[in-house]
């Protein structure tokens, strides 16, 4: 961490705001996230978190949805070609 500024306080409770040394994007930062985290009763938020958040649930999600994709695809191609020989080759073939 760089600097480490206390921006507001509400009861017992202190908003500090940090500011680290390395990129929003970079991977120390990620880790920093991470291990803030990790400590009892402290919240992590702003811009940062929030996209390590997202791309963490896309990633958790993606398995799902290119098993959605498949299937369609399978499914379309089921229809389209009245035969099961084609589209088990083309959807093996995509994986």
């Amino acid at each position: 961490m760089a600097r480490v500024q206390p921006t507001g306080r509400r009861g017992d409770q202190v908003l500090l705001t940090v500011y680290p040394v390395s990129a929003p994007n970079a991977a120390a930062t990620t880790t920093l996230v991470h291990r803030l985290r990790d400590r009892p009763g402290l919240a992590v938020a702003g811009q940062t978190a929030v996209a390590i958040d997202v791309s963490q649930a896309l990633a958790d999600r993606l398995p799902l949805y290119l098993g959605l994709i498949v299937g369609c695809t399978f499914l379309l191609l089921l229809v389209v070609f009245r035969s099961l020989l084609v589209p088990i080759k083309a959807t093996a073939g995509s994986c």
